[in-house]
């Protein structure tokens, strides 16, 4: 561990990153900051903080796929996590702890804690993330709650403007992130790009149609869902599918 501690400090408001950086600094710590969750997850691959203390609430990624990932890769997975955040939910604070964090606090907090808090776990071997968190989860939000939703799960999802939204069997979430993001999260569980608006669970397809030469899949959610197959993505739509290309 270096003599001067550092910790990565990830907050989209520049008031909160000072009065952090501040005070961590006044301890004798190196402080990096982060007002996004995609910056946090660069700074934390090439600087290997030794705490990270995270937001949930950011404008690109969130903080529960920050802390995905830095529990998913080999040169993070041990480095403890502090939630500092506005979501006093209870569940929020349990969700923190599943997914691999070591400390929540909340919103407004005493300045004074920060430091303290950052020492105890300098050097603290950190716990296996729960089971549940485990099965490669993807953290939605369904209003203001937020759950784990693995994989299976998911029938498919579709880019809307700037919201990306997860949809199951019978129920519609929304995830931070682009629908490229999350395509590179769900790439090992069986999920394919159709078209530029939409990620089919190849599992979850219950139909294809073609017509005039164009391919529509039906997904297995209750409403049916019709989604075309672009023509770009069709090549590997039917390599993923197992189509047989038709003679013209």
């Amino acid at each position: 561990m270096n003599e001067r501690p550092v910790v990565l400090v990830v907050d989209d408001d520049p008031s909160i990153l000072h009065v952090v950086k501040v005070n961590l600094q006044l301890d004798g710590m190196r402080v990096l900051t982060s007002a996004t969750g995609t910056e946090a997850l660069e700074l934390a691959r090439s600087e290997k903080p030794d705490v990270v203390m995270l937001d949930i609430m950011m404008p690109d990624i969130d903080g529960w796929m920050v802390l995905s990932e830095l529990r998913g890769m080999l040169a993070t997975q041990d480095v403890p996590v502090i939630m500092l955040t506005a979501k006093t939910q209870q569940e929020a604070r349990v969700l923190a702890f599943k997914m691999g964090a070591q400390q929540y606090l909340t919103k407004p907090f005493n300045p004074l804690e920060l430091a303290p808090r950052v020492r105890s776990l300098l050097g603290a071997k950190v716990g296996p993330v729960s089971k549940e968190a485990k099965r490669d989860t993807i953290p939605v939000s369904e209003g203001r709650r937020t759950v784990l939703l693995s994989p299976h799960d998911i029938v498919f999802a579709e880019r809307n403007g700037p919201v990306t939204r997860v949809h199951a069997k019978d129920k519609t979430y929304t995830v931070t992130g682009t629908l490229s993001e999350l395509q590179k999260k769900l790439a090992a569980s069986g999920f394919h790009r159709a078209h530029r608006s939409y990620l089919v669970n190849l599992s979850k397809i219950a139909e294809i149609r073609r017509e005039a030469g164009a391919y529509t899949v039906v997904m297995e959610d209750e409403a049916a869902t019709e989604i075309p197959v672009a023509r770009r993505q069709l090549p590997t739509f039917r390599r993923a599918t197992g189509l047989k290309r038709e003679p013209a």
